[in-house]
């Protein structure tokens, strides 16, 4: 997936299925939660670009949400784009990045560039508490 100008990689294994939404159907509770209707239950959204730091860069009438699931915890996803999907090679960070969180890993794309691997259940832990 693209969050921002970056590829992030989510492991298939916790994908149950992804779709596009209009802005108007993500419902904001309390003020700050954002909920979506999807697989008959109100699901959090959890923004990629939120939880990383990362800049947003596409604004349209269209959310794009990946729906994820680590236990009994599910959760839409909220990213730019949904590029494709292909087998990688995961490396670990190693001990010299221990305060990154939400990534399992790295890899090298096909096209030589550097993409992060979402580690979904720390993704969700962080996101849902």
């Amino acid at each position: 997936v693209r969050a921002g100008a970056e590829i992030y990689l989510l492991p298939l294994g916790y994908v149950l299925e992804s779709f596009r939404v209009g802005e108007e159907e993500l419902k904001i509770v309390n003020g700050k939660e954002e909920l979506v209707y999807a697989r008959r239950e109100w699901l959090p959204v959890v923004r990629l670009h939120r939880q990383l730091g990362i800049t947003c860069c596409s604004r349209t009438a269209y959310a794009t949400l990946v729906i994820l699931e680590c236990g009994i915890r599910r959760c839409a996803l909220l990213v730019d784009e949904i590029i494709g999907q292909q087998q990688v090679v995961l490396k670990s960070l190693g001990a010299a990045t221990p305060d990154v969180k939400c990534v399992a890993g790295g890899t090298i794309l096909g096209d030589g560039r550097v993409a992060l691997v979402i580690d979904v259940a720390g993704l969700l832990a962080t996101a849902l508490r």
